[in-house]
């Protein structure tokens, strides 16, 4: 689904912007970002200050990169029909990252298609580049999930819940369960970086692989391997030298209120160290314009003020 913004028609920038989403989201987080109607965000931001303003929101919130991808570049092709330009900027948050990359970095299936050398900037907000392992980092989040009828993928395949054992495959983030296939493509290995946290339930025998005394887990080297090791496909794979990068990282780990990913510096989800891995982006030429680290969590890029201000100055360039 494109959606327009307001102003889209008569905005003087002279290139459009187009905001791509993460998981478990859509659009509206750029317009609503808390969901209640109480701020407005980045989309109406930017608006007020003459661009001409899209957004996409994927029909799957966790879905195939791949095919997400291949969505945004239809958008892109609409959103220059319409506006006349030739290059497009777009700004990408959390998982909305994953296909906004594989498109500057030709990283496609066979049936995909080419890079259009289309995007003139490329602005990045809290980007999982060097990948992420908090489902498998954090298994006291899974029980919550579970718990509460919460979203998110789990760990696992069967789990001891209110003392019963339940199968849960079907909300696993493995293959099997099917509901969290751009979650697979997204995971990477940082217990070598960070040590794991050895006070959460199961946590060895759900990063390796088991039975533990509450759960079973195949483990994080198997989820990579049913995700096809995208990120490190995406590493080895420079943007292409035409785009321009900026890259926002944010290192405030509590998310309303409660600490999230606490065993490296991180936004909450992302570490710090994945969303400003730059380096194998700009391997073939492309100019990264900035790269800065806010103290801020990761949802808040959608309405800070400061973070708001940082991205039109990376635009006005």
């Amino acid at each position: 689904m494109l959606h327009y913004a307001p102003g889209w028609d008569t905005g003087t920038k002279p290139y459009p912007v187009i905001l791509v989403h993460g998981a478990g989201s859509d659009a509206n987080f750029f317009a609503d970002p808390k969901r209640d109607g109480s701020i407005t965000g980045l989309m109406q931001y930017l608006s007020q200050r003459g661009y001409k303003v899209f957004a996409v929101t994927f029909a799957h919130p966790h879905g195939d990169n791949y095919i997400q991808r291949e969505i945004l570049a239809d958008v892109i092709q609409k959103v220059k029909a319409v506006t006349g330009a030739s290059k497009v900027d777009i700004i990408a948050h959390s998982k909305g990252n994953m296909s906004a990359r594989m498109y500057v970095s030709n990283v496609k299936e066979s049936w995909g298609v080419d890079f259009g050398k289309d995007v003139r900037r490329y602005i990045q907000l809290g980007a999982p580049n060097g990948g992420i392992d908090f489902t498998f980092r954090n298994p006291n989040m899974a029980w919550g999930i579970m718990t509460t009828g919460g979203f998110g993928p789990v760990p696992y395949t069967y789990m001891l819940i209110y003392g019963l054992w339940y199968n849960t495959t079907y909300h696993s983030i493995y293959t099997e369960g099917g509901a969290y296939p751009g979650q697979l493509q997204m995971l990477a290995r940082w217990d070598s970086v960070y040590p794991l946290n050895t006070t959460q339930q199961d946590w060895y025998t759900t990063y390796y692989g088991g039975w533990g005394f509450a759960s079973y887990s195949y483990g994080i080297n198997y989820a990579i391997k049913e995700g096809g090791n995208l990120v490190n496909t995406l590493q080895n794979s420079p943007v292409d030298p035409s785009v321009e990068i900026a890259v926002l990282a944010e290192d405030y780990n509590y998310i309303n209120g409660v600490p999230w990913e606490t065993t490296g510096p991180s936004d909450g989800l992302v570490f710090v160290k994945s969303a400003t891995d730059t380096s194998a982006m700009t391997k073939s030429g492309a100019k990264l314009l900035a790269k800065d680290v806010y103290h801020l969590n990761h949802l808040e890029l959608a309405y800070d003020k400061s973070a708001m201000d940082w991205i039109d100055a990376q635009l006005s360039k």
